[in-house]
């Protein structure tokens, strides 16, 4: 009787010391997969190749017909379009939302500006461009801050980062951060629920204090 108490006893023991185990490392239960929120770590991807202006003005929407497949045509058009992007395709179910920053093609973009459009296509062929954030009047400057490295290539460069935001946010959720003080601004913004982006610069043309090039890089969160 005795022998059985003391089994019993160590039993109970270990019993004590697995649950204590397990609680204290949270296990995953792939039943429950889609009650947990979680942030997917996604590599940096080229929105945009450093280029010239796309149009000296910004898009008279009110008479343009920007539908998909007005100024993306398809997919083969939208693959080979500089400032078009996937964002399903590229980054996956897990990217609700991105960030994009901008650079320049040389060191003396310092204080060059650039203003741009960025829209967004639902899945639909058809489905008109959304306009999500747009600047003009030399709503973006280059700041100081160098940028060493191509962010996707990794080739040496001594170009600026774009370090000024200042434009309208229509799509009533956009933020600008760390706009004004020489670093890497970035524009963050939900996705809700569309699929493809297309990134237009203009007012770049290389004329007075307007960059000469502009280059995009994006990553979805």
């Amino acid at each position: 009787m005795k022998n059985k108490v003391i089994t019993f006893g160590v039993i109970c023991v270990l019993f004590s010391v697995m649950a204590f185990g397990f609680n204290a490392i949270p296990q995953p239960n792939i039943s429950n997969a889609s009650k947990y929120l979680a942030t997917p770590s996604n590599e940096v991807e080229l929105l945009r190749s450093v280029a010239t202006e796309t149009g000296a003005a910004a898009y008279g929407d009110t008479t343009l017909d920007t539908s998909f497949v007005s100024i993306l045509v398809d997919e083969t058009t939208l693959d080979a379009t500089n400032g078009a992007i996937d964002v399903l395709k590229t980054f996956g179910f897990g990217a609700n939302g991105v960030e994009i920053a901008f650079f320049s093609a040389d060191a003396d973009s310092a204080n060059d500006t650039f203003d741009f459009e960025l829209w967004a296509f639902s899945g639909s062929l058809y489905a008109p461009a959304e306009p999500i954030y747009a600047t003009t009047s030399a709503g973006c400057v280059f700041g100081t801050k160098v940028c060493l490295k191509h962010p996707t290539t990794g080739a040496t460069l001594t170009s600026r980062w774009c370090d000024t935001i200042s434009g309208t946010d229509h799509w009533n959720g956009c933020s600008v951060g760390d706009s004004g003080n020489n670093k890497i601004c970035k524009l963050r913004l939900d996705m809700r629920g569309r699929r493809y982006l297309f990134l237009r610069i203009f007012d770049a043309g290389g004329t007075g204090t307007e960059s000469a090039g502009v280059g995009a890089i994006i990553t979805g969160y």
